[in-house]
């Protein structure tokens, strides 16, 4: 896998992982199952008629004074606000709440109802018992000013528009409800006594309210009321959930058995608690990311190919062999030198002022027996008293020694028997050889075929003196 491709790779785990964090949506929820007495500082009761107990919130009065439950209303908040929606963010949140009521009725025929309400403050209207249900009363039902939107279960027709004591109403700034559906047909009487199972749900992105409720006998949610409603068009953007319940005359208990709420939380803290994942999550990944990338540098290098080298093992014969250069630290050197002195300099080149007296001598004999002079390199001291061929014998037996290749030089034997007269020079090639590192040693063939070679195989005899 190339570089490119795995950055490529990193990088988009790190953009699904950063995209994760950044549009994710925080939760405003609670879950009661029950309310215990020790539970009142989780609720906002704007008055004393509303209460915990029995692990339950009654919204009305449950006193066995009967005079002292007449004509009561009450409400019941949890203690935050929910934020349902966000001008700055052009947001709106959804819900979902579940809860189960009981309403049981005290006189002959209870009244009034119980509802399920969003309301913009946590305060009790005045006069809001009856048949105003705790949601507005005369002077503020149909106003905007009432800014509370209610699902009503109304147990009692209190006045002409109520299809009838048994009903599912949603109201808007009024206890008019803009739509009421009958329960007769669903099979559910609210007002017997019996838990009564109920969910609401808000769709901010669509709009829409729903109320579904559990049916006698299917342990089934069913629709039950279903339609389109911008809740930001008549609440403000944070608003108190809860409950409210009345009576009139007529009496029953309205108690809250259990409540559980689930909402998109738009709010600003929400905001600020997924920036912080932001600030802690999106460095470490930008470390694993580098991270990964050096060490699949640092593997790619490692096991990159190389090219196949055309002497794998030159190194190795190097030092192997008895004729290879000595290595020296450098340290070593700076001390044999003088850390390099000039003054210590014997030559320039790589052999020195001696060895490069040494090759100019070879060379020059070599150019001399190119140019068939070979003769002209004997010192003239002697006055030309030699035999010409045991000299030009002797100086091609000295090339035969000069040769650049240690493995094509003549044994001592060899030299013996050339100088005793028993053995013809070495042939040597026309040219001067190059110098080759390292040295190959010639094949058995090459052996067979030089004349050089097999003048070092000839037996060797007694010498004797000329």
């Amino acid at each position: 896998m190339s570089f490119s491709r795995v950055f490529e790779s990193l990088f988009l785990a790190l953009l699904l992982l950063g995209g994760g964090i950044l549009t994710q949506v925080g939760c405003f929820s609670f879950n009661f199952s029950n309310f215990p007495d020790q539970n009142p500082v989780d609720f906002l009761m704007p008055s004393a008629i509303s209460h915990i107990e029995g692990a339950a919130i009654q919204v009305t009065p449950n006193v066995n004074t009967e005079s002292y439950n007449i004509n009561r209303s009450g409400r019941a908040f949890y203690k935050n606000e929910f934020r349902l929606w966000s001008k700055s963010k052009d947001v709106a949140a959804s819900f979902n709440t579940t809860f189960v009521f009981t309403i049981t009725p005290h006189t002959n025929s209870g009244g009034e109802g119980l509802a399920f309400i969003l309301a913009a403050d946590d305060t009790l209207p005045q006069s809001s018992d009856g048949q105003w249900l705790g949601i507005v009363n005369a002077a503020t039902n149909g106003s905007s000013q009432a800014n509370v939107v209610a699902v009503e279960f109304d147990t009692r027709k209190s006045y002409p528009e109520d299809l009838d004591g048994d009903h599912v109403g949603l109201d808007v700034n009024s206890i008019n409800s803009i739509k009421q559906v009958s329960l007769g047909g669903y099979g559910v009487n609210i007002s017997a006594g019996n838990p009564t199972s109920v969910r609401v749900v808000y769709d901010g992105k669509n709009n829409t309210v729903s109320v579904l409720m559990m049916t006698n006998g299917t342990g089934e949610y069913m629709p039950v009321m279903s339609l389109p409603l911008n809740l930001s068009d008549h609440l403000p953007e944070k608003v108190f959930v809860g409950f409210s319940a009345s009576t009139s005359n007529y009496t029953q208990q309205n108690s809250i058995n259990s409540w559980a709420f689930d909402g998109d939380d738009i709010g600003e803290d929400a905001a600020r608690a997924g920036l912080l994942w932001v600030w802690i999550t999106v460095p470490v990944v930008v470390i694993v990311l580098i991270s990964g990338v050096v060490f699949y540098m640092y593997w790619e290098r490692k096991h990159r190919e190389r090219p196949e080298d055309a002497y794998p093992m030159i190194e190795d014969q190097i030092r192997g062999s008895s004729m290879a250069p000595l290595n020296f630290k450098l340290r070593e050197l700076r001390k044999a030198t003088g850390n390099f002195n000039p003054r210590n300099k014997l030559g320039k080149g790589g052999f020195g002022t001696h060895n490069d007296y040494n090759n100019g001598i070879v060379y020059w004999l070599w150019a001399l027996r190119r140019e068939d002079r070979i003769l002209d390199a004997v010192d003239s001291k002697l006055s030309g008293q030699f035999d010409e061929d045991e000299m030009a014998g002797t100086l091609v037996l000295g090339l035969a020694c000069c040769h650049p290749n240690p493995h094509q030089r003549p044994s001592m034997r060899t030299v013996l028997q050339v100088l005793t007269g028993e053995a013809p020079p070495p042939l040597l090639p026309a040219e001067r050889p190059d110098f080759v590192w390292p040295a190959m040693p010639p094949s058995f063939k090459e052996d067979t075929d030089n004349g050089f070679i097999k003048s070092q195989l000839t037996p060797f005899t007694e010498l004797a003196g000329r």
